[in-house]
């Protein structure tokens, strides 16, 4: 398998409410349950997701089949439904897709076609006229690396693949100063890596952990401090991991989960930056199936939502429909509702109101147009 095939409602609301707030296809949910919402127009798996700021979703490029796509839609969560968006200006997959503060969405780096060139262009979507611009050039073209919103609004990208075939695993790192458009360097990280997760921390540091180098899966972690624009070692995972998901949690902790470590993994770690001088990770518990290349979302009650990805479930290896939520409260797992078609490779992001909206992905048959809504 290539690595391209590699993201409780608690208000109380009365169904008038509930109605206006979401639309037609929420009617029909219940608790703990996956609803098909609209199709995408196009089939898509390692794409980029964003939600803008007047709640719609954003989709752009990934690869469909074999293709690497520039195509583009827009998801409404009022009606259910997808409406197309211009094309990007180049086809890219392995990118990321961030919002912004100003409304829009910036697309950076990514690959110009399955394990091809890395791309150091980047993009941005103007909601108003639903078309792209070309925006900045990276410093170090990359792919499958992480980017992170910092504390002060600019965007941090971190670590990737630099050359055709998934190698050239970087440690560069570099942040966009929005005022002046331009990209910087912000030091090295100790290990080149990709496949890994960047999260911001409640210091505003960035915790990256794990990912795959040139080497055997990873457990280093690395830790970013505004205050000295540098990065120094954090506590190691426990397990090596990389194809993992990580979610930063209300209380400022962050749960990672899953993912590949020399096997397929159930274990989940939470970090804690307020113990000792560097934090500290403790067992988050056993998710009920070992699997990679899930997506993870924090639902509003401070939950985490765990869907899809590639599981063992009776010494098989499938593209699950399985889904599982961790408690904070009892540091533990437990199945909720599955989806209706199972993926790995897909999208994941909370909507206002609560509900999660996955989309994408690969199938059994391969890529998917789908896209479900789950009702905590």
């Amino acid at each position: 398998m290539t690595p391209h095939t590699i993201h409780r409602f608690a208000a109380c609301l009365t169904a008038a409410a509930l109605l206006a707030s979401f639309g037609a296809h929420a009617r029909a949910q219940a608790s703990g349950t996956w609803t098909p919402t609209g199709d995408m127009a196009a089939a898509r798996d390692t794409f980029g997701s964003a939600r803008l700021q007047d709640g719609r979703v954003l989709v752009a490029g990934g690869n469909s089949d074999g293709a690497t796509l520039a195509a583009a839609e827009l998801y409404v969560p009022r009606t259910g439904t997808w409406s197309p968006a211009h094309d990007m200006t180049v086809p890219r997959e392995a990118h990321t897709l961030t919002a912004a503060p100003n409304g829009m969405a910036l697309a950076v780096g990514g690959s110009s076609s399955p394990g091809g060139a890395a791309l150091a262009s980047t993009e941005v979507f103007i909601p108003g006229s639903r078309r792209w611009k070309a925006y900045s050039t990276l410093t170090t073209g990359r792919y499958y690396h992480a980017a992170v919103v910092l504390a002060d609004g600019r965007l941090m990208v971190v670590g990737g693949c630099t050359a055709p075939g998934y190698v050239g695993f970087t440690t560069s790192a570099e942040i966009l100063d929005p005022a002046s458009g331009t990209w910087s360097n912000t030091g090295s990280l100790a290990y080149a890596r990709a496949y890994h997760t960047a999260t911001l921390l409640p210091s505003g540091k960035v915790l990256v952990a794990g990912g795959s180098g040139s080497g055997p899966d990873l457990h280093q972690v690395e830790l970013w401090d505004p205050a000295t624009n540098s990065w120094s070692l954090g506590p190691p995972l426990h397990d090596a991991r990389t194809f993992h998901a990580a979610v930063a949690l209300s209380d400022g902790r962050v749960i990672v989960m899953g993912g590949l470590g020399g096997t397929v993994l159930a274990t989940s770690e939470v970090y804690d930056e307020t113990v000792g001088t560097i934090g500290q990770w403790s067992f988050g518990g056993l998710m009920v199936d070992r699997r990679r290349d899930v997506t993870a979302s924090l639902l509003a009650d401070g939950r985490v939502l765990v869907s899809g990805g590639w599981a063992v479930i009776g010494g098989m290896a499938v593209r699950t429909d399985r889904c599982e939520i961790w408690d904070p409260a009892l540091g533990s797992w437990t199945l909720t509702g599955s989806m209706q078609s199972g993926r790995s490779g897909h999208g994941s992001l909370l909507l206002k109101g609560g509900y999660v909206l996955v989309m994408g992905g690969v199938g059994s048959a391969g890529d998917l147009n789908g896209a479900e809504v789950y009702t905590p």
